[in-house]
């Protein structure tokens, strides 16, 4: 059964002792991460990153990522997770003159050594784990800022990547969505991750593709999921998320209507 000890927290524990999950996030705020129990695979952008039990991750906010969280066996996959939201980040960047003083340029996805500042930092949120309620928010902007405070000192330059208050700058709108088309994020979001408001991305989207964001999606998602049935050879079941449909039902309707025959026909007719 999943837990979620502190919801609406910026201070998150979480645990469940199914089997794997898998989905996908849109990272609005960066996230400090330590993964206690199980393992984890990420995907962002073409690479893919793999976690054991004992990794500390930093998650750079604005990216599309998939996941598949692995507990171990008999065991519980847990993981406690700190937002570094923006509001407390511009109060730091007000207070402190903290600025982006270059362009960020390492990885999006860090994993981060398993110093003693982290680990301890990490052990001091312990008694925030089972408690029914979230922690004050004085008391949360305490333990953010100091893990702020913590990155700062072991990897100086991820201040250019925190305290970077811009918006994602405009990007190929053809290569990005081509990496990126899986994912099930509203229009609106594809148009803020590559730089354009919502009505020039539609602008741009038609002079580069003649068809329209969500006609494209809906052909681009439905010829995978056909490629994947007959050259894959993996069920219907196992397709429909993994090209960017949250339900099935919706799925099979457009890929019939798409085709002329449903997803489960596809071994048969192209066998």
């Amino acid at each position: 059964m999943d837990k979620l000890t502190t919801q609406r927290s910026r201070i998150a524990y979480y645990s469940y002792s199914t089997a794997n999950k898998e989905g996908e996030h849109f990272i609005a705020e960066h996230a400090l991460s330590y993964l206690l129990a199980g393992s984890q695979e990420f995907y962002a952008d073409d690479d893919k990153h793999l976690f054991k039990a004992g990794d500390i991750r930093l998650f750079a906010k604005d990216q599309l990522g998939r996941f598949i969280k692995i507990p171990p066996p008999g065991g519980e996959f847990i993981v406690v997770t700190v937002r570094l939201d923006r509001d407390t980040l511009r109060n730091m960047s007000a207070e402190l003159q903290f600025t982006a003083r270059g362009t960020y340029q390492g990885s999006r996805v860090l994993k981060l050594p398993p110093v003693p500042l982290l680990l301890n930092y990490f052990h001091s949120l312990q008694p925030y784990y089972n408690i029914e309620q979230p922690p004050s928010d004085a008391l949360q902007n305490m333990k953010i800022r100091e893990a702020v405070m913590i990155l700062l000192e072991i990897q100086p330059a991820l201040q250019n990547l925190l305290f970077d208050f811009r918006s994602p700058g405009k990007m190929d709108l053809a290569s990005f969505m081509e990496r990126n088309y899986r994912y099930n994020v509203n229009i609106d979001r594809f148009a803020y991750l590559t730089g354009r408001s919502l009505a020039t991305f539609k602008r741009d989207f038609q002079k580069v593709f003649g068809i329209s964001p969500h006609a494209w999606l809906m052909q681009r998602r439905l010829a995978k999921a056909h490629e994947m049935l007959q050259i894959q050879g993996v069920s219907a079941l196992d397709v429909f998320e993994d090209v960017g449909f949250k339900d099935y039902t919706h799925f099979s309707f457009a890929f019939k209507k798409e085709f002329g025959y449903p997803p489960s026909a596809v071994k048969t007719l192209h066998s």
